[in-house]
């Protein structure tokens, strides 16, 4: 926190704030890692809107299986009825936002009607 509180206050007037650069890059690792959930069978849409990813599901998930694979999988995921959502902290680097991604994407296929 101490670096990111000190890297915002070293930047000049006509550069944008630190914190903003740490949410567009999080933005940018969410829309690359989710760019193809969209193909999976069970998901109705896809949103990125800052540091937020969303996967909506066409059916509601089960909140406590969901939770049990976040647990075997070492990533925490808030599912919420149909949505299966995420907001990483600023500071993650692209790695762990990606690691984020996977999971979710690996749940949304484990949550879809297999054809």
């Amino acid at each position: 926190v101490n670096m990111l509180i000190r890297k915002e206050n070293s930047s000049s007037d006509n550069s944008e704030p630190f914190w903003k650069s740490r949410v567009n890059a999080v933005e940018k690792y969410l829309k690359q890692g989710l760019a193809e959930a969209h193909t999976i069978p069970g998901v109705a849409d896809v949103r990125v809107k800052g540091a937020i990813g969303v996967i909506e599901m066409k059916d509601p998930l089960d909140a406590s299986k969901v939770a049990q694979r976040c647990a075997e999988l070492g990533v925490w995921l808030r599912p919420f009825g149909r949505l299966l959502y995420t907001m990483p902290p600023y500071v993650m680097t692209e790695h762990e936002v990606l690691r984020v991604t996977q999971v979710m994407m690996q749940l949304a296929k484990e949550h879809s009607p297999h054809e």
